[in-house]
This record gives structure tokens, C-alpha cells and sequence, in this order.
């Protein structure tokens, strides 16, 4: 089973369904919309941008423009959600924060058992720890500028405010970073930081990691915007060219 398949199966199992999922693809072929297709009763909406290298930051825009909802709920590609991930996400969502959410990641072997039998209702998958649901409250909010472990593959904003910065900055190219540059961004205009973890969490299907290396352009430009307050708007964005 592709990883795709696996992960819109875990939102049509949702006890709260999304009003509307937006994939944001990055140059994927035919193949896309077989997959797609398998999914015809869920309210799918595909934003699709050539195969010009990793470009995530840029596909996520494009996703950005065919939201039409008014909170958004970032996962990855590769990240499968328990059935009550939608309905705790929205249980934490207020205006102006940054909701970040836990990732259980599997292993080589657990992924790639998980693929071949595919999902399954209360799937051993979500039986870590970190998919328990605990109230923790006033807790949440005592780190509000913490982006300690922040990742798009599990956050959750409204999307008026994720507009507040332009969304993401295309300059980010290659691999790494620009999920951080995003979030360093959104706590320039005010936004604060809500902890997720031990309410929304995802399983995070295994791929190796991209060497450090290829992170160091990234890296510097995010080194700028972190020591820049003012920097509250990208460089390069399908909402505006900024200088």
C-alpha cells in the first residue's frame, strides 16, 4: 500500500472528518490520481505544482491558496493519524496560536509492515504513549515561544494568521528548515506557542534522514531571520514578492 493511501485512510476513519483535505503535491505523476481516485467520498482537493526539485515550501503555498476552511491542520505525506487526531486538534485551536502536536516515528520494519497490511481499526500503531489523551490545561501554553521539536508534519494554525506572514518562503529550496523559518515568523507577529503532545499525534512512517550538509544554505537563511525580528515577511512567496 502506498504511504498516501495509508494516511487518507486514517482520515476517512476520523470521529471527526475534516471539511475539506487539501493535497499539496510536489510533482508526483499519474499515479497520483489512482490513488486519489480510491478516495472519491472524501472531500479531497488537489493542489499540484512540476517536478523542479524539493520544493516544500512553495507546494504548501499552493496548498495554502486552495484552503477554503478557516483552520488548517498541517500533516506530511507520511504521517498517519488515530481516529480521534481532527477532533483533539480542533479541541486546542484558538486564534493567534501556533498548535504543535507529538510524531511517534516507526521503525524501518514497522513501516514497512504497516504498508503491506495496511490500516486497521485501532491499529497497534497508535498504542505508544505519545497517542494517549491527557488534560493538561493552563500546561500547554507555559512555553509559548518554545520551538523545541515544531515540525509541519503536525501543526495546526488558522489560516488567517498563517496569511499574516505570507505563508512560507520559497527561498527555501532542497531539504530542511523552512517549516522553522515559518513558525520563527509567526511568533515575530505575535503568535505563541500551544503544546499539543499527549492529545494529537501522528505516526510517522520511517524514511531516511537528509544529511546535514545539504541543510547548511537553509540553515544560514534561517540563522537571518532568527536574529532579524522585522524579517515577518518571506522573500519569495506566491502572495507577494517582498525584497
Amino acid at each position: 500500500m502506498d504511504a498516501l493511501s495509508l494516511v487518507l485512510r486514517s482520515l476517512k476513519q476520523q470521529t471527526q472528518c475534516p471539511s475539506s483535505i487539501v493535497v499539496a503535491d510536489d510533482g508526483s505523476g499519474p499515479d497520483l490520481r489512482h490513488i486519489l481516485g480510491e478516495f472519491s467520498d472524501l472531500p479531497i482537493v488537489v493542489s499540484w505544482q512540476p517536478d523542479a526539485g524539493f520544493r516544500a515550501a512553495r507546494t504548501r503555498n499552493l496548498g495554502l491558496l486552495k484552503i477554503n476552511t478557516p483552520y488548517v491542520i498541517f500533516i506530511d505525506g507520511d504521517c498517519i493519524c488515530p481516529p480521534q487526531f481532527v477532533q483533539n486538534h480542533l479541541s486546542l485551536a484558538s486564534p493567534k496560536k501556533i498548535v504543535t502536536g507529538g510524531r511517534v516515528l516507526l521503525t524501518e520494519s514497522e513501516t514497512a509492515h504497516v504498508l503491506k497490511r495496511g490500516l486497521k481499526p485501532r491499529d497497534r500503531i497508535f498504542s505508544h504513549t505519545k497517542f494517549k489523551s491527557v488534560p493538561l490545561g493552563f500546561l500547554r501554553d507555559l512555553n509559548p515561544k518554545s520551538t523545541r521539536g515544531i515540525k509541519t508534519c503536525n501543526l495546526g494554525l488558522f489560516l488567517a494568521d498563517a496569511l499574516l506572514v505570507d505563508g512560507f518562503d520559497e527561498g527555501y529550496t532542497g531539504w530542511g528548515l523552512e517549516d522553522s523559518d515559518f513558525v520563527e515568523r509567526l511568533l515575530h507577529k505575535g503568535l505563541t506557542v500551544r503544546n499539543g503532545r499527549l492529545k494529537a499525534c501522528v505516526a510517522h512512517l520511517y524514511h531516511p534522514e537528509e544529511s546535514g550538509k545539504r541543510l547548511s544554505p537553509n540553515a544560514s537563511r534561517l540563522e537571518r531571520v532568527m536574529g532579524d525580528p522585522s524579517s515577518v515577511l518571506p522573500s519569495q512567496s506566491v502572495f507577494g514578492e517582498r525584497e
